[in-house]
């Protein structure tokens, strides 16, 4: 991890969004040279999937400020997105639509990261006293975003 003020929960989670974009760009490179872009993907798909379960395990929860829920929401609607994405571009390594699901999750993490970037993390610094070591925060096997999608659309198992 980039160095970072360990203490704010903000800072290790925007370097960590810094790091899943330098991630994401070295995927694209190796998809456009043509080369096996698994490796590197299993690496941001990893991480991602870390951040995602610290953000609505470990940080939604702790903000106290009612105001941020429809945010949280919104950004737990796009959790299920981009983990939908992960599993797109895992099941589309090698054929020709990789380089649009690539496209499609990196716009979305760009949107995604301005919003938490912009203020919910703030949000998080305020709520949370003890630091947040993400590199130590393990993703329980077969976890996913509390938001699911289903025949009738969105729902919620928590919030």
């Amino acid at each position: 991890m980039r160095d970072v003020d360990e203490n704010k929960v903000s800072s290790v989670m925007i370097s960590d969004h810094a790091e899943e974009e330098d991630l994401l760009i070295q995927v694209e490179e190796a998809v456009e040279r043509g080369e096996d872009a698994l490796p590197k993907f299993e690496i941001l798909e990893a991480n991602l999937k870390r951040h995602i379960y610290a953000e609505e395990e470990i940080l939604f929860p702790r903000i106290e400020d009612g105001s941020w829920r429809p945010v949280v929401e919104e950004l737990m609607n796009q959790h299920c997105a981009i983990w939908d994405g992960l599993r797109e571009f895992k099941s589309n390594v090698g054929t020709s639509e990789a380089p649009k699901v690539l496209n499609r999750l990196y716009s979305l993490l760009k949107v995604h990261n301005s919003i938490e970037e912009g203020g919910v993390y703030g949000a998080v610094d305020d709520s949370m006293t003890t630091p947040l070591d993400l590199e130590r925060v393990e993703v329980p096997l077969g976890w996913e975003p509390l938001f699911t999608i289903n025949g009738a659309g969105l729902r919620s198992r928590r919030y």
